[in-house]
């Protein structure tokens, strides 16, 4: 079933919480059968640089590496 991985920082899908959001870049970490383990939001700051907003790593992965693992992806977006 899904999972989302905001519910451990007290957020939820509301528009309101949502609106904030719609400005940020949002990358995912997936394994091969679509499911999500890992996410991270990015506010820009200017075109060259980004604030890391929120970050979440699925409980039954945390302290595998995952989270290094997508920011390491992410900075060669950016």
């Amino acid at each position: 079933s899904p999972v989302f991985l905001g519910a451990p920082l007290g957020l939820n899908l509301s528009d309101e919480n949502l609106e904030t959001e719609r400005e940020q870049h949002h990358f995912g970490l997936f394994v091969g059968n679509g499911i999500l383990l890992a996410c991270v939001a990015a506010a820009p700051l200017s075109p060259s640089m980004m604030k890391l907003r929120q970050m979440a790593v699925a409980t039954a992965y945390q302290r595998q590496g995952l989270g290094q693992t997508l920011l390491s992806g992410v900075e060669t977006v950016l």
